[in-house]
């Protein structure tokens, strides 16, 4: 454990815990904890200062969860999988950004139908 004022880094086996009123990244980011890990639009981790989680629901509001979907923005796209709540990754960005957000549908096709 490693304290500095109110601040600490803990290092335990894989597990990181860093703590204090503000939290910055090679003095470029700064954010306000506690800050989710999400995705970056092609689905690697990020953590920005714009984020937005999005739910699948039926049309009655039960969540579906395990569906595949398929988020796109000006800076990438990616696919994957709504949590057992039936919410996405959240999508982390560094500009605000228009986002797209479906169901992914995947399309088999026989030699026939080539």
């Amino acid at each position: 454990m490693l304290h500095g004022g109110d601040s600490y880094i803990s290092l335990k086996t894989g597990k990181i815990t860093v703590g204090g009123g503000m939290y910055e990244v090679n003095a470029q980011v700064s954010n306000i904890p506690p800050k989710p890990m999400g995705v970056a639009p092609n689905g690697t981790p990020a953590v920005e200062a714009n984020d937005q989680t999005f739910r699948m629901l039926t049309p009655s509001g039960r969540s579906l969860p395990g569906v595949a979907y398929r988020m796109t923005t000006d800076s990438g796209e990616h696919v994957f999988q709504t949590n057992h709540l039936g919410r996405s990754a959240t999508l982390n960005t560094k500009q605000e950004e228009n986002v797209k957000f479906g169901i992914h549908w995947d399309e088999l096709f026989t030699d026939a139908e080539k």
